[in-house]
């Protein structure tokens, strides 16, 4: 499976990542790269929200992605929120505790 991702602007400060697909091994560079050009953008954006409606798997190395673009975003000042979570993601965030240090709205 692949993954897109669409970056959409909205309201003046805020940058909605919006993903399709898988979050693994094999992609979760290009959802890591997104984070990377948000953080470099000029204004920065003041949040970013992760949105996964479309997202149906995310392994280990998409869970510590999570992590580092949290990291990243919190260093240039920008807040990080994921929304719409499938119920399995949910479940690994839970499980893993990073629901208590990742924003979910």
């Amino acid at each position: 499976m692949s993954l897109t991702i669409e970056i959409r602007e909205e309201g003046e400060s805020d940058v909605r990542l919006v993903a399709e697909g898988e979050i693994t091994l094999k992609t979760y560079r290009q959802l890591c790269d997104a984070g990377d050009e948000c953080v470099g953008r000029d204004p920065k954006p003041r949040r970013v929200v992760l949105d996964f409606a479309r997202v149906g798997y995310v392994d280990s190395l998409g869970l510590g992605s999570f992590i580092k673009m949290y990291t990243s975003f919190k260093r240039a000042g920008i807040e990080m929120a994921l929304t719409n979570l499938a119920p399995g993601i949910l479940s690994s965030l839970r499980l893993t505790k990073l629901d208590q240090i990742l924003p979910i709205l």
